[in-house]
């Protein structure tokens, strides 16, 4: 009988050792993981506390748009455009993910990550591929018509991640201006020179080949603009993506696209395709978005930002984006399109 016990403590004793080795191996197994798994690109990491603070803060987005669609939102009142919105949807059914592209909101980048994404055996020609090009490319994964039908679409849209990016709209109209109309161009430029010969009868019927709309003139085509006729580079958030009737799981802010685009990449576990926002940072992104939009917006008199913010208000309150009201000119309050 005492050898029995004995037998049975050597053995208890070994599993022990033998139990603790495990556990000890199985810890360090677990730490390497977490390195692993937190490994983000550009020789950063994300810890838990990071994303803790990422998960957080798109959790409070998502509360703050449902919160303000109750209020907000209602067919009867058509203040949000139900006509447009999947327009702008792009449907990557292998990883079940669903995109909304505002543009000037680094559109490109994110459809040349989901022309990735969709066809991983194209990828060393799809890293080769000029960005803009993935613009006409991602037309076939357009939301309707990889959804025909509005049971195929619920479908889609109850099971897939849903995602968007914005930026403070003050800065994106900027964007757009310099990239759309700052040099003459045929399509936009003739379309806010349309707009300006309703105001003044005496310009000619077309505008020269070295037209360009100043600033100002832009921002009054913005205001007096039925919102159904704004193109999709200065359209309303709310009119592109549809919050209200899409539930986004994630709403980034471009402000901090870096981080943000990592964690939903992450999310996914395709992370592997990152690379792409690298190129966010080359010389010509650099310029200081704050000074940018003082430059532009600091001579603009006080009563026409009234209007435009008046104008896209709802997009400021939803997205969290405060109006700079201190860098408008407030001495004069002149709202002529000549100002």
């Amino acid at each position: 009988m005492a050898f029995k016990r004995k037998h049975c403590s050597i053995i208890f004793g070994t599993s022990l050792i033998i139990f603790g080795s495990v556990h000890l191996i199985s810890q360090s197994l677990i730490e390497v993981y977490k390195q692993k798994t937190l490994q983000k690109r550009g020789n950063t990491t994300f810890d838990f506390e990071q994303r803790e603070i990422l998960r957080q803060t798109f959790s409070k987005r998502r509360s703050r748009i449902e919160k303000l669609c109750e209020l907000y939102y209602s067919p009867s009142k058509n203040n949000i455009n139900i006509k447009r919105w999947t327009n702008e949807l792009y449907v990557i059914k292998r990883h079940k993910l669903i995109y909304c592209a505002i543009a000037k909101v680094a559109s490109t980048h994110w459809k040349h990550v989901l022309l990735r994404l969709e066809n991983p055996e194209k990828q060393r020609q799809l890293q080769e591929t000029n960005y803009q090009q993935a613009h006409g490319s991602m037309y076939r994964y357009s939301f309707r018509r990889r959804t025909q039908g509005a049971t195929k679409m619920q479908q889609v849209l109850n099971n897939y991640t849903k995602l968007l990016f914005v930026r403070h709209p003050l800065e994106r109209f900027v964007s757009g201006y310099r990239d759309k109309l700052s040099h003459p161009k045929d399509t936009f430029t003739v379309e806010i020179y349309n707009y300006l010969r309703t105001k003044n009868k005496t310009l000619e019927t077309k505008p020269s080949s070295n037209w360009s709309p100043t600033f100002v003139e832009f921002l009054h085509y913005l205001v007096d603009t039925e919102y159904d006729h704004l193109n999709e580079h200065w359209a309303r958030y709310v009119d592109l993506c549809n919050p209200c009737l899409v539930q986004y799981d994630f709403i980034g802010h471009y402000e901090n696209l870096h981080d943000e685009a990592l964690y939903i990449l992450q999310n996914k576990s395709i992370d592997n395709f990152f690379d792409t926002f690298e190129t966010i940072q080359k010389p010509n992104h650099k310029i200081n978005s704050k000074e940018l939009v003082e430059k532009y917006y600091s001579g603009i008199p006080i009563a026409l930002a009234e209007r435009l913010y008046r104008k896209f208000y709802i997009d400021f309150e939803m997205f969290e984006y405060t109006f700079p009201w201190q860098i408008f000119d407030s001495t004069i309050n002149n709202n002529t399109i000549n100002n």
